[in-house]
């Protein structure tokens, strides 16, 4: 698990989703932000001031925006990361 890895605490809990929305894929941004509009809720005051949001795809931005508008209230430092592993087809990675 990432969190491991970098030795950082996990908070796995903390930002909830709310809203049982359509899939994004195929949405044009204003769909994408229609369609997530409040889609989120923070359980409880977040433990630290400083948060990493990741997503495994970053295409407009919304799902994360809507995250981040979720943990307005506390004002934390929110940084954002974008995580994923691609393989190409007949690529050969063990040379």
């Amino acid at each position: 698990m990432l969190s491991q890895e970098l030795a950082l605490p996990l908070e796995d809990s903390l930002l909830l989703r709310i809203a049982d929305t359509a899939p994004q894929a195929g949405l044009s941004g204003k769909a994408r932000r229609r369609n997530l509009a409040k889609a989120f809720a923070v359980s409880g005051a977040p433990k630290w001031q400083r948060l990493v949001l990741v997503d495994d795809v970053v295409t407009t931005g919304t799902t994360i925006r809507e995250a981040a508008k979720a943990l307005a209230p506390w004002s934390p430092d929110v940084q954002v990361w974008c995580l994923a592993r691609a393989e190409a087809p007949g690529l050969n990675h063990s040379s």
